[in-house]
């Protein structure tokens, strides 16, 4: 599996211009050399200022960070080297901000570019005010067009799957043809909720289940992937995740925080959420878990995200490995145990 984050779409291999904001996720089979999930993502650092006007600067964000804490949170111990992230910085990168990767023992490589800063953003709450403060730090269009291209060119069966997740400048009516043509040569489309819609040109304060379903069955009919039975993963926030696949109903995951009273207190930072949900989701998926299960793992780890501003803290004990004080285990039990009180007919943790 491999993330990588774009600002304009895919323009390169479906006319719109590749940069470093989309996300590609790549899956692929291996020998044990290799790693199983691998980001491209973007890592920024942020400068993020509050309401009371004080602020917390230095603060690692970016897809990349946070695709690949989801995905770290599900594979402790010697597992851990399965995750890997491609970064691009500039010379400025903090070097505590790196040597706090480097306790996640994730594969890790570090390019930095003499001469160049490294991303940072500005994040004003209550105001609304979200955007960089110095150029990203492009990842070269040519590497990523490569790995697309690779399934097409290379003969015989390619069993890596990819992922992409659109940014939200390039969702848009106008580039609704671009993205269609794009997400037949990847296996699974993940927008959030708000992408989606702005997509086919809607409002994005509508959360009816049915209109996302509509929407989603349109890629679906278009075609995801090479031979069109790819898969649709829409982030609805705190609506939850709705999955969708040719020939099976629509299945939608319910978040680890669903609104009620156990979010109070509990969710702090909303920032990320939807890139560790397909880190997690990710893992879920190279497993071989169901669609319903894999999505589970992507709620999982997306709940540990929303707990703190900035990424959820890893405490690795005798012989477990403790996320904001808290396993993976343990929520996925819970998230479990409640789809359980809601539907006791319910199969799990299939879903499909």
């Amino acid at each position: 599996m491999i993330h990588s984050h774009d600002s304009n779409g895919l323009r390169r291999f479906s006319r719109l211009s590749w940069r470093s904001k989309d996300a590609l996720h790549f899956d692929a089979a291996r020998d044990e050399s290799q790693p199983m999930v691998t980001s491209f993502g973007l890592a920024v650092i942020d400068e993020i200022h509050f309401g009371d006007e004080h602020a917390v600067t230095g603060v690692l964000g970016g897809s990349g960070s946070y695709f690949t804490a989801g995905a770290r949170i599900f594979c402790g111990g010697d597992d851990a080297k399965n995750v890997a992230w491609r970064v691009h910085a500039g010379e400025d990168f903090p070097l505590d901000v790196e040597a706090g990767l480097l306790k996640w023992q994730v594969d890790i490589c570090i390019q930095k570019f003499k001469g160049h800063k490294s991303t940072r953003g500005l994040l004003v709450y209550f105001d609304g005010t979200f955007g960089p403060t110095s150029p990203d730090m492009q990842r070269d269009a040519t590497e990523l067009r490569h790995l697309i291209t690779m399934r097409t060119d290379k003969p015989g069966r390619d069993e890596t799957l990819i992922i992409w997740e659109p940014a939200p400048p390039s969702c848009l009516p106008g580039n609704l043809a671009a993205c269609f043509e794009a997400a037949r040569t990847v296996d699974v489309f993940s927008p959030n909720h708000i992408e989606l819609l702005r997509l086919f040109g809607l409002g994005a304060e509508t959360h009816d289940k049915r209109v996302l379903e509509s929407l989603a069955t349109a890629f679906l009919q278009s075609g995801i992937g090479r031979e069109g039975n790819g898969l649709v993963v829409v982030r609805a926030g705190e609506h939850g995740s709705l999955s969708m696949k040719r020939g099976s109903p629509p299945c939608w995951q319910t978040p680890f925080y669903n609104g009620d009273s156990d979010v109070t207190g509990k969710v702090v930072d909303t920032t990320g959420a939807g890139n560790a949900f397909l880190g997690g989701l990710a893992v879920g998926l190279v497993r071989k878990k169901s669609l319903s299960e894999a999505s589970r793992f992507g709620a999982v780890a997306a709940s540990f995200t929303l707990e703190q501003i900035g990424l959820p803290v890893l405490d690795v004990g005798k012989h477990t490995e403790f996320w904001n004080g808290d396993t993976p285990t343990m929520r996925l039990d819970v998230l479990r145990s409640r789809e359980r009180e809601t539907d006791p007919s319910i199969e799990l943790p299939t879903c499909y």
